[in-house]
């Protein structure tokens, strides 16, 4: 707790040094044990203690019901400055604490966090998008797609063209898509290869774990990993995957659980590892979109996804290995 709020500390304080609109994570803690100057607080008071210096922690909520506390983290109260209060909307409000620890509002201000992309707040992560760029372009110019992977800040496509002339013409096309900070082809003479590995950084990392946190404060209770894998199941039979359990292409291995703590807050994480599927491009897609955009759970979040292409008695079928993370109360 003490590290975490530590965390918090320096976070507010390089915030006031630079000056500059900046966006913490929800909720963030004040200094001061008035809070006539926030939203209707009307509800806080509940479960008070001290931190080390003797000054009270309140947690409680505001009027639209975020979770809202206040803290000593301005230097045991003897510095002034501004700090914000961070809705999941994206509304910041600003306020002055005094020495005193008086807290009075200067401003509000409504937009998507600096650290976004220009994309909707309410997506989770690109990578679908990403994906589907990589897929178009190759087959717009007759490219065979082995294999796309896409975990964390890296993603790698290992493809194949009748002449290096298309090959290079495809790397050019994804330079030229603006969704990648980097595209590096295969180190080896490069320009008279016809295919490997190549090797991107998608520009839009973007994860909003403020409101994946403020879902599942919503929860009534933990989900299980029953309930979970229910979940993924349903995903994948409204896509049009074959999931008959003797004989379906949908391979769930059971979740491993762990506990992550945020926002003042202890979550449990149901973390699905290689959970593999095959079927139709469309409908691995489509499946794949559905984590991606949190369409049917907005607690769920996208890791990694590699798909290839394999021949099925002459038909081509797209399979692929997805890893996601549920965030749930916790047990």
């Amino acid at each position: 707790a003490e590290t975490e709020l530590a965390n918090i500390q320096m976070a507010v304080i390089a915030m006031m040094v630079d000056n500059e609109l900046a966006w913490l994570p929800n909720p963030v803690m004040v200094a001061t044990n008035d809070m006539s100057a926030f939203p209707d607080t009307s509800v806080c008071g509940a479960n008070k203690i001290q931190d080390t210096n003797g000054n009270a922690y309140v947690r409680g909520k505001d009027m639209d019901g975020y979770i809202l506390y206040q803290h000593d983290i301005i230097a045991g109260g003897t510095q002034t400055g501004l700090v914000n209060y961070v809705t999941t909307q994206y509304t910041t409000y600003w306020y002055d604490v005094d020495a005193a620890g008086t807290v009075t509002q200067v401003a509000t201000s409504t937009q998507v966090p600096t650290l976004a992309p220009e994309t909707a707040p309410d997506v989770v992560q690109e990578k679908v998008k990403d994906i589907e760029s990589i897929m178009g372009r190759a087959e717009g110019l007759g490219i065979h797609v082995e294999a796309v992977a896409h975990e964390g800040e890296i993603m790698t496509i290992t493809c194949q063209a009748d002449d290096y002339t298309i090959f290079r013409d495809y790397v050019t096309a994804l330079e030229e898509s603006g969704r990648f900070f980097m595209v590096t082809p295969p180190a080896e003479k490069f320009s008279y290869i016809t295919g490997g590995t190549i090797e991107l950084v998608p520009k839009y990392q973007y994860i909003d774990m403020p409101a994946v946190y403020y879902e599942v404060n919503l929860a009534l209770a933990p989900m299980t990993a029953s309930d979970a894998i229910a979940i993924l199941v349903g995903i994948a039979e409204g896509s049009g995957i074959d999931i008959d359990p003797n004989g379906g292409k949908l391979r769930i291995a059971p979740a491993t659980i762990r506990q992550v703590k945020a926002a003042g807050n202890t979550y449990q994480v149901l973390s699905f590892r290689n959970i593999q599927l095959q079927g139709d491009y469309e409908d691995v897609m489509a499946f794949i979109s559905d984590i991606d955009s949190r369409k049917t759970l907005r607690t769920m979040i996208l890791k990694r996804v590699v798909i290839s292409q394999v021949d099925v008695y002459g038909k081509t079928e797209t399979t692929a290995t997805v890893d996601v993370d549920i965030y749930t109360t916790e047990s």
